[in-house]
């Protein structure tokens, strides 16, 4: 999909029906940033602890390796 075939389906509408019967009238957009996006974080938190509480070694670069091309090369410890 191109990127700007994902702009334009940003303001299409979704109904997203809950377990409750309730129904959300969202744009895609607003789906995405405040539906979506909160349930990603709600479960991953949990896992988070979870694999923490089991020692898995885990911190905050595993969750931004996607900014490593980003680095300077000459600031790389050596070592």
């Amino acid at each position: 999909m191109a990127s700007d075939a994902l702009d334009a389906s940003a303001n299409n509408f979704v109904a997203h029906e809950l377990p409750s019967g309730m129904i959300l009238d969202l744009t895609a957009e607003q789906y995405a940033r405040d539906w979506a996006l909160a349930q990603f974080y709600f479960h991953l938190m949990p896992a988070y602890s979870i694999l923490r509480r089991e020692k898995v070694e885990l911190g905050k670069a595993d969750y931004v390796a996607h900014m490593l091309p980003y680095i300077r090369p000459e600031t790389i410890p050596k070592g």
